[in-house]
């Protein structure tokens, strides 16, 4: 794949930008705890798969993506000024709950140690 490099290395770049803005300068009310997780680039740079996880309830989710929704055209204007690229990328959110998948995985995984019985301690004589 011709440029695959350096589009993981914009979308790295838009990655860490977008986490910042969206941590410091968005000031949405809707917005929850929002992590941005990954940025998949086209091959042309023409669109950017902005990935993100949010912790909470899934009314927390749903608020989350219409702030960004509605952020979109600030983003990408705050994209195209730190990165300096020729075309801004168009930005498409994406929920990435993989972090709340690992998390109930994990919450299945303790209760099923907690209800199978550990082996039989030896006595000591």
């Amino acid at each position: 794949m011709l440029g695959g490099k350096r589009t993981d290395r914009i979308g790295e770049q838009m990655k860490e930008e977008l986490g910042q803005i969206v941590l410091l300068r968005l000031k949405d009310p809707r917005l929850g705890f929002v992590t941005i997780t990954h940025v998949e680039m086209s091959a042309d740079l023409k669109y950017a798969k902005v990935f993100y996880s949010v912790l909470g309830t899934p009314e927390a989710c749903a608020n989350t993506a219409k702030a960004l929704e509605s952020a979109r055209g600030y983003l990408q204007r705050e994209i195209s000024k730190t990165l300096k690229l020729r075309l801004t990328p168009m930005l498409q959110f994406y929920l990435d709950d993989s972090i709340a998948h690992g998390l109930q995985i994990e919450s299945i995984i303790k209760k099923i140690h907690e209800e199978t019985p550990g082996p039989e301690k030896p006595e000591n004589s």
